[in-house]
């Protein structure tokens, strides 16, 4: 059986459909029409909090944005992506359990997730302990929650960007969080 993602973080403000959820459920429903019997991933989202440095964040505009796109959307929500970045790698699960209830998909996947290992200047320096760290708290993460069906590990090679690293690998050496990752695939 084939599976499809129409769209990639639909709410984050590189994409199109950012402003527009009525347009990310249309090619849901596009999807659904045109590849009957196969699995669509609807709502494939980024968990963005309305401030990521919140002590207790709120989800407000995500919700926002759940809310019209499911009123949007014809197609079963069946399956739902999450990306859930934010929670991880700040050690919290209070946005994916606000996005997981919003959305009421039979199955969660975290279709991006792990533990950063750099992210800008700033935001994460890089620290291959606090990567690994994050990559053992979403394992925990997804076991807490029984909808959450499947997690993909995002990626296997890092250093590729100076903006944004969560390889599990880096200039053909294998940082820790990749035996934690190896060691949860047994």
């Amino acid at each position: 059986m084939k599976t499809f993602s129409p769209w990639n973080e639909i709410n984050h403000y590189t994409q199109p459909t950012f402003r527009h959820p009525k347009a990310a459920a249309r090619f849901t429903d596009i999807a659904r029409r045109n590849c009957r019997g196969c699995k669509i991933v609807v709502a494939d989202l980024l968990d963005a909090a309305d401030s990521a440095r919140a002590r207790k964040p709120r989800y407000r505009s995500a919700l926002r944005y759940i809310k019209r796109f499911k009123r949007a959307l014809k197609a079963p929500r069946t399956i739902c992506g999450l990306h859930n970045y934010g929670d991880t790698n700040r050690f919290r699960d209070r946005g994916t359990k606000a996005i997981i209830k919003a959305l009421r998909c039979k199955e969660i996947w975290l279709t991006e997730t792990g533990g950063i290992y750099k992210f800008r200047a700033g935001k994460f320096n890089a620290s291959a302990k606090r990567q690994l760290r994050a990559t053992k708290y979403v394992f925990k993460l997804a076991k807490r929650n029984p909808r959450i069906k499947r997690l993909y590990v995002y990626t296997w090679f890092g250093a590729t960007t100076p903006r944004f690293d969560a390889g599990l690998v880096a200039h053909g050496k294998p940082r820790p969080a990749y035996a934690e990752v190896k060691k949860r695939l047994r």
